[in-house]
């Protein structure tokens, strides 16, 4: 069943995200071919990563540690 209330957004570079409120989480998504043959029509699979609060902020402390005058 759909949540209503999440929210999505294109990031840029084929990379997806969706807030989903009621259990805090942040779905980072992107398609992928399941088979690379050119020859083939390409059927395509979302892999996703769920980032928790406290993985978001170690990985926005990484991105401020890897480009310091990127600002916030």
């Amino acid at each position: 069943m759909p949540d209503e209330s999440a929210r999505s957004a294109y990031l840029g570079d084929g990379v997806y995200v969706q807030y989903t409120p009621d259990t805090g989480q942040l779905w980072l998504m992107v398609s992928r071919p399941e088979n690379p043959d050119p020859r083939e029509p390409p059927k395509m699979r979302i892999e996703r990563v769920c980032l928790e609060r406290e993985a978001y902020e170690a990985l926005t402390r990484f991105a401020g540690e890897c480009w310091p005058d990127a600002g916030p």
